[in-house]
């Protein structure tokens, strides 16, 4: 039998002549991000703070870091399939905490920092979450809960540079068919409803990314959605990531004014070229922005 890398596993296509060629086993942490952190310097992210500091990030800097919250969540208590609400904007906090749910065999439940304690109370019933991970800037809405559920606040992990071994440690095996998310509906055709998504749904989101962005090597993808949304999940992580591509993500309000008018925007393959403050961010053209 032919030998396969790890690269081209962590990349190959979910469609096949038609045919889904989803694996068996699948954990996106490990089989993706772990693969191509293999190359120190591969960029996963560049992220735009809301004080307009521009920084990337490699696919070794994040493996490193889902490791630390997976094993955070073990020394917490956390097994696999237990459900995990993780509370943060998008940023380096909320990628390494939704691979270290992944990592460590848990059902990640990514929400809004804006959340409020009843809405959070909510959610906590619905899931049935054993903890919730959050940045310190959530502790009011959660210390205003009526109970006072286990909770982990995120603090900033030492970080190596790219020159040292990559220390990653277990990853749950996880199957295609276990539980990866749960993710919140919008609420426009009622009340808000939580959807179950698993890791084969996770593996199968390269399809969007190929057939819907075109998204691959060389490319770059800015997804504007919350964190508690499906886009911000297929089209900033998991998608782009399994395509090879880049993805962008920013704090704070999305700049549209800071766009050319002269093309649309919408989720798809739209061509836009940023301009200044934005302009820093990529030297070449976002290749999809989803909104």
């Amino acid at each position: 039998m032919e030998q396969v890398s790890p690269l081209e596993l962590a990349l190959r296509p979910a469609l096949v002549d038609g045919r889904w060629q989803v694996p068996g086993h699948f954990n996106f942490a490990r089989d993706v991000v772990e693969a191509l952190a293999d190359d120190p310097k591969r960029t996963a992210v560049t992220i735009l703070g809301k004080d307009g500091v521009i920084e990337p990030r490699t696919f070794f800097e994040i493996a490193e870091g889902a490791a630390g919250r997976a094993a955070a969540l073990r020394e917490h208590g956390v097994h696999p399939k237990d459900r995990v609400i993780v509370m943060a904007d998008t940023s380096m906090h909320w990628l390494e905490l939704v691979l270290g749910a992944w990592k460590a065999g848990a059902v990640a439940v990514p929400v809004r920092p804006s959340l409020t304690a009843p809405e959070l109370e909510a959610l906590h019933a619905s899931t049935g979450a054993s903890l919730i991970f959050a940045e310190p800037e959530c502790s009011d809405a959660i210390e205003a809960m009526s109970f006072a559920p286990d909770v982990v606040y995120v603090e900033e992990q030492a970080r190596k540079r790219s020159g040292g071994a990559l220390e990653v440690g277990p990853t749950h095996d996880t199957s295609s068919r276990d539980l990866a998310l749960i993710l919140t509906t919008s609420g426009t055709e009622g009340r808000r409803k939580e959807i179950g998504h698993t890791h084969g749904a996770v593996f199968a989101t390269r399809a969007q990314a190929e057939q819907w962005l075109d998204a691959g090597r060389g490319d770059v993808v800015w997804c504007t959605a919350e964190p508690d949304s499906s886009l911000a999940i297929w089209f900033t992580l998991a998608g782009p990531w399994s395509r090879g591509a880049e993805a962008v993500i920013h704090q704070g309000e999305f700049p549209c004014q800071a766009l050319h008018s002269g093309a649309g925007i919408g989720a798809g393959q739209v061509r836009q070229q940023v301009v200044h403050p934005f302009s820093r961010l990529v030297d070449q053209d976002i290749a999809a922005f989803c909104i």
